[in-house]
């Protein structure tokens, strides 16, 4: 098995997708930051999120202990670095996320990094094989993290991978995921049992009654056993496979998500902008303040309907971890937290996708 992992962790750094000299595959990529949280900070340190991005990258944080501080974002829904320079301190761990494909602003956010002598942390999972700057996404920060799960860029059944450039810091990090655990036989159960019971607290939300989403560290609690475990040798075969076809994977979601706006940019909605090296996950968009969150949630119900694969999980993360984590407010992303709709834009999609979901929107944007 040992040689299997080598073999393809061998490939993912000859590849030139991410530019790191070394990488270490891991069950799932949030495994992989919980690993790296540990590694890079003391047990009080503290570890910067932006408040909008995954749940997942903040029970990472709870995981290990440290102190979640949450900053807002801008309005393509990216951490804002004039918030980050005002919160940021000397020894903070800063991940900063690709949200749904969409390059962060990688110089500004290096720069406050480099000023408050902070680490950072690339967050790479919805992005692999964007371009920021002419360098790959992948190979910013002291290290990164990339996921080959849930239908990402890498469309695979599951893991993830740690991606680094200091050999020092590999060393440390390679017996730590070499002693991994194997993948709890309970996990997908348990995973798909989490989200269907935080179905309820997160409808109430988008309705208004935003404490709801507090219940959230309960079920975290519940359901902590999903997060540490190793890569299975069926993923890491998949992995192998899905770098052959990985050009052509980008560049369809590319045209998908060119179609979706091309159908709906006259809507009232709020487009959130892909430069055109990104490699989108998510096509997404927001509501204006004309809809409430009920009228946001019905529009989301109309689209899955007509076909197409939409989520809105991603409120704000100090919303579901009030009591754990230090933020100065992040007007931004409260805004757009009951109002976000992400379209997925994965091989299945088509234009006939784009199409339908063009005439949904225009119809009930208002």
């Amino acid at each position: 098995m040992n040689d299997l992992i080598e073999e393809t962790e061998h490939i993912i750094r000859m590849s030139g997708f991410f530019g790191k000299r070394w990488a270490l595959l891991a069950g799932r990529d949030v495994t992989g930051l919980i690993l790296l949280i540990e590694e890079l900070t003391p047990p009080d340190g503290r570890v910067i999120l932006p408040a909008t991005c995954c749940m997942t990258r903040l029970a990472a944080v709870l995981q290990t202990g440290r102190t979640p501080v949450i900053v807002d974002v801008d309005r393509n829904l990216s951490m804002d670095p004039i918030q980050l320079v005002n919160i940021a301190k000397k020894g903070d761990l800063v991940v900063a996320v690709h949200l749904f494909g969409i390059p962060f602003r990688y110089e500004s956010i290096y720069e406050v990094c480099k000023q408050r002598q902070c680490i950072l942390v690339e967050d790479a999972s919805q992005a692999t094989g964007a371009d920021i700057d002419g360098r790959p996404a992948g190979s910013l920060g002291i290290a990164s993290i990339i996921s080959f799960s849930d239908r990402k860029l890498f469309p695979t059944i599951g893991g993830g991978c740690i991606l680094m450039e200091d050999e020092d810091l590999y060393s440390l990090m390679k017996p730590r995921v070499r002693e991994l655990p194997s993948r709890p036989s309970f996990y997908r159960t348990t995973k798909r049992q989490m989200q269907k019971d935080f179905e309820d607290p997160l409808r109430r939300t988008r309705m208004g009654e935003i404490y709801a989403a507090g219940e959230w560290m309960a079920l975290y609690k519940k359901y902590d056993g999903i997060y540490r475990f190793g890569v299975l040798e069926r993923e890491v075969e998949q992995i192998q496979t899905a770098f052959a076809k990985f050009e052509d994977t980008v560049d369809h979601r590319r045209k998908m998500v060119y179609a979706l706006r091309k159908n709906i940019e006259r809507a009232d909605v709020h487009i959130l902008e892909y430069p055109i090296n990104s490699a989108p996950w998510r096509f997404t968009f927001y509501t204006s303040n004309n809809m409430t969150g009920e009228d946001t949630m019905n529009l989301a119900e109309a689209l899955r309907k007509g076909g197409l694969d939409v989520n809105q999980l991603y409120i704000p993360l100090h919303w579901l971890a009030p009591v754990k984590t230090v933020t100065d407010g992040c007007p931004v992303a409260e805004y757009a937290g009951v109002r976000t709709i992400n379209i997925r834009v994965d091989q299945d999609t088509t234009e006939d996708h784009a199409r339908i979901a063009g005439e949904i929107i225009m119809s009930l944007a208002k």
